[in-house]
């Protein structure tokens, strides 16, 4: 039977310090076959529910067990927390991390996306045209 591990979450907080409410779900990457035993895992979602104090607790396989394949399977995992947008995505869990682990030290740390603003140079050069014909140069 392959190792299980049971990963922590939360408490998940509001900045103000309430609690808050939602699911996280977990999915495999891959369909996942114990060699021993011939079952299969299949990549089903798993949803874990905040608790009423903003954790859960799931127990998941560990991908990298000797008697389990394929290799390099991933958990695909979705934060629904209610009032903030979705967070995604993957983490491994490895026999290593039995028999817990917070999913805070699995989740990928995800810098801000730098936003620039562009105008084409035909939109820049029709709007100098226009100030020029408009106010004269």
């Amino acid at each position: 039977m392959p190792t299980t591990v049971t990963v922590h979450g939360g408490p998940y907080l509001k900045p103000d310090g309430t609690i808050c409410t939602g699911n996280v779900t977990f999915q495999l990457s891959a369909r996942l076959q114990d060699t021993v035993s011939g079952e299969f895992r299949e990549p089903n979602q798993m949803v874990a529910t905040l608790d009423a104090t903003g954790a859960f607790d799931i127990d998941l396989v560990a991908t990298d067990d000797a008697n389990v394949q394929p290799a390099n399977v991933v958990y695909h995992v979705v934060e629904r927390i209610v009032g903030t947008g979705l967070n995604v995505y993957d983490i491994t869990v490895g026999v290593a991390d039995a028999p817990i682990v917070d999913l805070a030290d699995k989740t990928p740390v995800q810098a801000q996306p730098a936003t620039f603003d562009y105008a084409l140079v035909s939109y820049v050069r029709a709007r100098s045209l226009a100030n020029v014909l408009a106010y004269g140069g």
